[in-house]
């Protein structure tokens, strides 16, 4: 045990408790502000005389105040210093809805109003830089060219998709040209597009493709609703399982980096299976793609990010997808397709029959954005800060709630998966009923099944939250339990 005068208050560490360093001193700070012994305007020490008065690294310090930066608590001034923020958050967290019982308007426990309380992983559009953001608005639409206005560039931006090729090479180690690139309006546009494509030169009589079950509810619908028939891949420990061959299917659409829902990211073997398996199609005369959805693979916490499949199939049959809207807002509907040289005429003929859905306007702005190097500076502060998120979610689950969920960590990703154990006795339905009483909106598991017998759990995204919001939503978890218990007379 050590503790050190700080500012007039005491910091104590406990070098042997489970809870990291840095959230001890966040979480120290963070209730000498809420009782006002830290007030509004007062400075604090540098990160580094922080470290040296605590006995701990510099990392430790600068994490402690990048965490309660991030939440709102501090304010960050360039050559002055580090200062008590004068908007504190906790004022805002006290207009949280009451956990008394309440409907939703609707009587559905899928109630998504802003005022409820949700695990969301989506991008913390609170800590955007959008002053920059509006640099590059500006800038991209000084000299806008006539093209960009007239709306005839169907397959994107030149300056983006060459931006794209650059960003894959240095962050993902993937060498494309721009012609290879064509720009989306994000995921779901992308994968339609390209099974638009696939399915013209297609020489089989009907087609279906294999989707990882569980996977994204509204990709199965899209896939389906245009009229292919889904062929359900099990998802183990070392991720989507390999077929022995194929039979009839056009293509596999596979999350390898991080697989959706369940977070797995693919072994080396199994990817090597997936290859091996395309290959071997092809050279039998059987045309078959794999179409790698590249989901919130930025967001890696430990290691580096494994390398697409694209570089890897020497036989040019794997198509990459990626999105910027998880990353910086979801309003952006700007994403990419990286396509084979010998599949990308192919892709832009039918883009250009469908008609374009990536949003123009907002191209040069991105183009700027990824250029100048505000997107890797970006995206570097919220992988420190959603790790931390992550951190403190997971010492929440596994500290209060272990005895009901079985709890996976993560390396990567903006969410994490809490099975429910058998022993429990309960859906996630009916957690996500007794939730919708008690404000909170929850994303059930079994709902991203589109067969079989579904597993029972939740996702609980920590990305767009704040420490305190994710303390308040592991409280309501609490009751949400207790009061499904109640409901089914189940026993605690």
């Amino acid at each position: 045990m050590s503790s050190t005068s700080f500012s007039s208050v005491t910091i104590s560490l406990d070098l042997d408790d489970q809870v990291p360093v840095y959230l001890q001193i966040a979480r120290q700070i963070r209730a000498l502000i809420e009782q006002e012994r830290l007030r509004p305007g007062d400075r604090l020490p540098s990160s580094r005389q922080l470290a040296q008065d605590l006995g701990v690294s510099r990392t430790t310090s600068s994490n402690s105040y990048d965490l309660l930066t991030s939440e709102g608590y501090l304010l960050g001034i360039p050559k002055k210093g580090v200062f008590i923020a004068h908007r504190l958050p906790s004022l805002m967290l006290e207009q949280l809805p009451s956990t008394t019982t309440r409907t939703s308007p609707d009587n559905s426990y899928d109630n998504t109003d802003d005022n409820w309380l949700r695990f969301d992983s989506g991008a913390d559009v609170s800590l955007f830089p959008h002053r920059i953001w509006r640099r590059c608005l500006q800038q991209g639409w000084r000299d806008p060219p006539r093209e960009l206005l007239e709306g005839t560039m169907k397959s994107g931006l030149p300056a983006l998709r060459q931006a794209v090729a650059d960003y894959l090479h240095a962050m993902r180690g993937l060498s494309v040209k721009p012609d290879q690139v064509i720009i989306t309006a994000g995921n779901r546009d992308a994968i339609s597009l390209l099974l638009s494509a696939l399915k013209r030169i297609s020489t089989k009589a009907s087609s279906s493709v294999w989707l990882e079950n569980p996977c994204y509810p509204a990709l199965a619908e899209s896939v389906s609703s245009m009229g292919v028939q889904l062929d359900a891949l099990a998802v183990d420990a070392e991720g989507a399982v390999c077929p022995t061959g194929v039979s009839g299917q056009l293509a596999a659409i596979l999350t390898p980096s991080r697989q959706y829902p369940l977070g797995v990211a693919m072994s080396a073997r199994r990817r090597q299976e997936w290859l091996d398996l395309c290959s071997q199609s092809n050279q039998t005369g059987q045309p078959f793609w794999l179409i790698e959805d590249d989901y919130d693979s930025e967001f890696i916490y430990q290691g580096r990010a494994q390398a697409p499949l694209m570089k890897a199939d020497t036989q040019q049959h794997t198509l990459l997808v990626g999105s910027f809207s998880k990353i910086l807002f979801r309003s952006l509907r700007i994403g990419y397709i990286v396509a084979p040289d010998q599949l990308a005429p192919h892709l832009l003929s039918s883009q250009h029959a469908l008609g374009s859905m990536a949003s123009l306007p907002l191209q040069p702005a991105l183009a700027a954005f990824l250029t100048h190097g505000y997107f890797a500076t970006h995206l570097r502060r919220m992988r420190r800060v959603y790790q931390q998120r992550r951190d403190h979610l997971l010492h929440l689950l596994q500290s209060e709630l272990a005895d009901q969920f079985q709890i996976t960590s993560t390396h990567t990703g903006m969410h994490l998966v809490a099975l429910l154990k058998p022993e429990s006795g309960l859906t996630d339905e009916q957690l996500a009923r007794a939730a919708s009483e008690l404000g909170l909106t929850l994303n059930r598991l079994s709902s991203h099944y589109f067969t079989g017998k579904p597993q029972q759990g939740l996702l609980l995204g920590f990305s767009a939250l704040s420490e305190p919001y994710l303390n308040e939503g592991i409280e309501r978890l609490h009751q949400v339990l207790k009061r499904a218990r109640e409901t089914l007379s189940v026993p605690s």
